[in-house]
C-alpha cells in the first residue's frame, strides 16, 4: 500500500449529528419517484455500521481506510452519469488510483446519459429487484425520497470518523442532509454566476463589475451597464445584447435566495413561495430586461443563433451571461478575455446565489458496505474535487479549501483575475438550490410555467396561480 502521510486514528466512538438538523420546510420527498409505478418495499430501519475504522491520508491527498480487510476480492458496482469529458476523466483516474490502494477491489462503473428521472427511476427499480449498484450518484433533489424509502445508507454515525461536518459549506451540507441525518457525500459545489467579456466592456467604456460578493452590482447598475453594452446596427436591429440567461428556470431561482423566500409549508403540502411578493417581482424584473429595456433576448436565442453561451460571448453577440460555475472551464478554453462576478442584486434583496451537487451514496442493501464506504471516503477527498476545481469546472465544498493558502494550491490560469475574491460567493453567500427543495416533479411544473410566462406571453398572475395549483397537487398526492 502506498505511503500514508498522517497519523492513523482508531475510531471507537460514534457521533451524534442531531445538532445539524435541516429545516422542516426543506423536508419533502421527490414526487417524481413517489408516483412511479416501480416502488421498492423496504424497511425504513436501515442497519447502522458500527465497526471502527482507521483512516489515513495518502501522499496523493486521498482519504483511505487503512485497516480494511483486503484478503478477499470484491467487485463493487457503481452508477452515475456523464458530466462532461473532463469530469468523466477525473472519475476514471480516481477509480484507477483507488484500485492501486485497494488491489482487491474492482469497481465496475456504469454511466448514464440521464441525470434525472431516468437514472433515479432505474436505481429504484434495481433496488426493488435487489440488484442496485453498491454506490451511485444521487441527485440532491432525490435524497429526501430515497432516504424516506430506505434506499440509501444513513452514514451519519461514521461520517465524522473520516471527515469534519463543520468543514462543509452550508449548501453542500444541505445537499447531504435530511432530517438531520447524512445520506451521502458531495464531492463539489456548483452554482450560478455572472460571466462577462472584458473586451466588449472596454470598447463601451463600461467599468467591470466587482468580483467581491459584498460589492455586487445593484439591479439599476446592472441595467445601466447592459444598456450601454447593447449595440444596434444601422437598421435598428440588435447585433450585440448586453446580457443573456436569466429566463432559464433553473438559474433564475438564485434570486429566490436573494430574498430568502421560503418554498414549502411546514407540513410539506403547499408551495408557499408564490405567497411572497418578491416571487412575482423576480419574474417581472427578469422579463423586463427583454420587453422593456431591450437588453436581453429570449431564452431560445442560443438555439436560433446556433451557438451556446460561451460562443456568443466569444463572438460578441452578448456581453454578459448568467450560467453555472460549471461553464468556466469551457469559457477559459475558448480564449475569450472574460471575468466573473456575483449576480446583480434586485432592490430589497441581498447578494446571494445557490449551490448544489449530486452526492455519492451507498445502497442500503449492499453486500459490500466496508468497500463501498472506502470508495465514498476516497471520492470525498479534497484532492478528488480539487482536480476539477483547478480546471474551473467545480467550486470547493469545504471551508478549508477557501483558506488563502489552499486557494493558492488550486488557483490556475483557468480562473480569471479577481477569482480569489469572487470564490467566497459560494462559501458565504450561497444556500441550497430551490429546485433541490422543491423536488423533481415540482421543478418540472415550475419550468413549464416559467416557459408559459417568458415564451408564451401568458399573464403572470395566471401563471403563478396555475403553478401553485399544480405543485400543491403533487405535494398532496404524496
Amino acid at each position: 500500500m502506498k505511503k500514508v502521510l498522517i497519523m492513523l486514528v482508531s475510531v471507537v466512538m460514534l457521533f451524534s449529528m442531531t445538532a445539524c438538523s435541516s429545516k422542516k420546510s426543506e423536508e419533502i420527498q421527490e414526487p417524481g419517484i413517489e408516483n412511479s409505478e416501480e416502488k421498492a418495499s423496504v424497511s425504513s430501519e436501515v442497519p447502522q455500521k458500527t465497526d471502527g475504522y482507521e483512516y489515513g491520508v495518502t501522499e496523493d491527498g486521498y482519504t483511505i481506510i487503512t485497516n480494511l480487510d483486503t484478503s478477499k476480492d470484491v467487485t463493487l458496482t457503481m452508477a452515475g452519469w456523464e458530466g462532461g469529458p473532463s469530469e468523466t476523466d477525473n472519475l476514471n483516474r480516481a477509480l484507477e488510483l483507488f484500485s492501486e490502494y485497494y488491489p482487491n477491489i474492482k469497481v465496475e462503473y456504469t454511466p448514464s446519459a440521464d441525470s434525472g428521472e431516468g437514472h433515479h427511476g432505474k436505481i429504484m427499480t434495481m433496488f426493488a429487484a435487489d440488484s442496485a449498484p453498491d454506490v451511485f450518484y444521487c441527485g440532491s433533489s432525490y435524497v429526501h425520497n430515497f432516504a424516506d424509502r430506505g434506499i440509501i445508507y444513513d452514514i451519519t454515525d461514521i461520517f465524522n470518523e473520516a471527515f469534519s461536518l463543520d468543514d462543509y459549506i452550508p449548501a453542500a451540507l444541505q445537499c447531504m442532509q435530511y432530517n438531520g441525518r447524512l445520506y451521502g457525500i458531495t464531492s463539489c459545489n456548483v452554482g450560478p454566476q455572472l460571466y462577462y467579456n472584458k473586451d466588449l466592456f472596454d470598447a463601451a467604456g463600461v467599468e467591470y463589475p466587482s468580483p467581491d460578493p459584498g460589492k455586487a452590482w445593484t439591479w439599476d447598475e446592472f441595467i445601466d451597464a447592459a444598456s450601454k453594452l447593447t449595440v444596434k446596427d444601422e437598421n435598428g436591429k440588435v447585433k450585440q445584447y448586453g446580457f443573456y440567461g436569466l429566463e432559464d428556470s433553473e438559474l433564475l431561482t438564485a434570486y429566490f435566495n436573494q430574498f430568502d423566500i421560503k418554498y414549502i409549508s411546514d407540513d410539506g403540502k403547499e408551495f408557499i413561495a408564490t405567497d411572497d411578493p418578491n416571487f412575482k417581482k423576480i419574474f417581472e424584473n427578469i422579463k423586463a430586461l427583454r420587453t422593456e429595456y431591450g437588453i436581453s433576448p429570449q431564452a431560445a436565442f442560443t438555439e436560433s443563433a446556433g451557438m451556446n453561451n460561451v460562443q456568443m460571448l466569444l463572438t460578441g453577440m452578448v456581453a454578459m451571461f448568467v450560467e453555472g460555475s460549471w461553464g468556466m472551464e469551457e469559457t477559459a478554453e475558448s480564449g475569450v478575455n472574460f471575468g466573473v462576478a456575483p449576480l446583480p442584486v434586485m432592490d430589497g434583496g441581498h447578494s446571494a446565489t445557490w449551490g448544489q451537487a449530486h452526492i455519492h451514496s451507498i445502497a442500503a442493501n449492499t453486500k459490500h458496505f466496508d468497500e463501498a464506504w472506502a470508495l465514498l471516503c476516497f471520492l470525498g477527498s479534497d484532492e478528488y474535487q480539487l482536480n476539477m476545481v483547478r480546471e474551473g469546472l467545480w467550486t470547493p465544498n469545504k471551508t478549508s479549501c477557501y483558506e488563502p493558502d489552499v486557494i493558492k494550491i488550486w488557483l490556475t490560469d483557468n480562473h480569471p483575475d479577481g477569482y480569489d475574491k469572487f470564490i467566497y460567493y459560494f462559501k458565504d453567500y450561497s444556500s441550497i438550490a430551490p429546485q433541490t427543495v422543491m423536488g423533481g416533479e415540482a421543478q418540472d411544473i415550475f419550468t413549464e410555467e416559467c416557459q408559459a410566462y417568458f415564451d408564451g406571453n401568458e399573464e403572470l398572475d395566471s401563471v403563478i396561480q396555475e403553478m401553485r395549483s399544480k405543485i400543491d397537487g403533487v405535494y398532496n398526492d404524496k
